[in-house]
């Protein structure tokens, strides 16, 4: 279902999926699915040896995942990126990555009789999630980026999670425990705080919400929960923290950037939610890179085309998109602007050679419609970069590796065209991501980006420990 309105909805049951590329069942755009008593086996990686997942939750989805059997997958058995997701009496085996890996921008609701056998790793995931192995003292500490692993919690001991939050609104922690009669407390303390601003205890699903107002704000932004286990037996826990974020509007476009938001007859005005996704993206610019975008207008839907750049740094939309579509649509448009009003002839004749050099071989390209022209070709590069620049990164090395080295090349040069002066004449450049985060009762799109150096191959060198600054 094609709006952002109507989400696509699908019942899959009682099916054998086996031998897929990428992913057995890969579940997008906001969509409510059930899938139940399937099994889901041996999910392959593709040629740039990534994913492999038996199921991939992405983008915002609502699953109900009850009494499947995920068994052989190369990648993870579930990759829960994003969504609101529910887990009963599934089998997962033989994965080669994690059995479960739960991404920040999930939210898990109660999940009961899961089985692990023979993966990798039972249970994984980003820390904003998950915590990595048993703490050595009571009051471990972690950094909210850190790639790590599940959170242990024994008997008398507490873990701590600490994490940002820039925004007056409404902030939810909340604790998932995968231990039957666990007993745990959770406790959320604001800047400097020592009595606790809200506690749950002894469920399942522990959860408290506090309104943060903005003279909190003003007093700090590292917030902590803490995790105590006061139950006889070691806790296997799953922390989520939704922090509130600002939701620009249009007006606020025009306002803050003078960019002109317009819609043309037969088409509505942009909605606030559209809105808050053009703000997002916008706003993670540099002012270099937004000042190429003069105007950006709905239009009624075209069958044939999602978006068009007519010069002077007009952009045209058509009909209306989902939260992912729409942001990678309005930044490929915003590519072709940058390309048309802030590349310079020399870097343009570069970029022409390399699309020369790229042939039809599509593993030079971020994708098949990237071959149209070196202009699609850039647009294309570019919101890739914006979208997810980690694996388009690890992608283009690992075609390098094989011996085609023309992607990573345009790689280097998107690095270069986010290049930033930093302290000391450093010079530094911009890594993007595009996440969607949800909790229970809100899904949001989030442009995130972090500076970083570089190496002496002209690519960006990430850190261990990533702090993205969000938008």
């Amino acid at each position: 279902m094609d709006s952002p309105d109507v989400p696509s909805q699908a019942t899959v049951l009682d099916n054998t999926l086996k031998g897929n590329v990428r992913a057995g069942i890969f579940i997008t755009e906001e969509s409510i699915a059930v899938i139940e008593n399937n099994q889901i086996l041996d999910t392959a990686r593709d040629r740039d040896n990534q994913y492999g997942h038996g199921v991939w939750v992405a983008d915002g989805a609502q699953v109900s995942l009850t009494g499947n059997v995920v068994a052989g997958s190369q990648g993870h058995g579930l990759f829960i990126e994003s969504g609101r997701v529910a887990l009963k009496a599934n089998r997962i085996t033989a994965s080669g990555r994690c059995g479960i890996f739960v991404g920040e921008g999930a939210w898990l609701a109660p999940s009961s009789d899961l089985e692990f056998a023979d993966n990798a790793q039972s249970l994984c995931g980003t820390a904003a999630t998950l915590r990595a192995a048993t703490p050595p003292d009571s009051s471990s500490s972690l950094n909210a980026e850190e790639p790590l692993q599940p959170v242990v919690v024994k008997p008398g001991e507490s873990v701590t999670l600490s994490f940002i939050v820039a925004q007056p609104g409404r902030l939810k922690a909340q604790a998932v425990t995968l231990t039957q009669d666990a007993s745990l407390v959770l406790s959320l303390f604001g800047p400097g705080q020592e009595t606790p601003y809200a506690q749950a205890r002894n469920s399942s699903v522990l959860s408290v919400t506090v309104d943060v107002p903005s003279e909190t704000i003003s007093l700090g932004t590292r917030w902590r929960a803490v995790i105590h286990n006061v139950g006889p037996t070691n806790a296997l826990v799953i922390p989520q923290i939704s922090v509130p974020v600002r939701q620009g509007s249009c007006k606020d476009i025009t306002d803050e950037f003078g960019i002109l938001i317009d819609h043309a007859d037969g088409a509505p005005p942009f909605s606030d939610v559209q809105c808050a996704v053009l703000y997002s993206s916008l706003r993670a610019m540099p002012p270099e890179i937004r000042r190429t975008v003069t105007s950006v207008t709905n239009n009624p839907p075209d069958e044939q085309v999602a978006g068009t750049y007519t010069g002077m740094g007009r952009i045209n939309l058509f009909g209306p998109m989902l939260r992912r579509t729409l942001s990678f649509v309005f930044i490929h448009e915003m590519g072709h602007a940058v390309q048309d009003r802030f590349v310079t002839s020399t870097q343009n004749a570069r970029w022409r050679e390399l699309f020369r050099r790229s042939g039809r071989d599509l593993d030079n390209f971020v994708s098949d419609y990237a071959r149209t022209n070196d202009h699609e070709d850039f647009a294309e590069t570019f919101a890739t970069y914006i979208d997810d620049a980690l694996g388009l990164l690890q992608i283009a090395r690992e075609r390098a590796a094989r011996g085609k080295p023309i992607l990573l090349e345009k790689v280097k040069f998107m690095a270069e065209l986010f290049k930033q002066i930093g302290p000391n004449d450093s010079v530094l450049t911009l890594v993007y991501q595009v996440r969607m985060k949800t909790d229970d009762e809100r899904t949001r799109l989030l442009v995130r980006r972090v500076l970083v150096s570089f190496d002496s191959d002209g690519l960006p060198v990430l850190p261990a420990t990533i702090e993205w600054e969000e938008f």
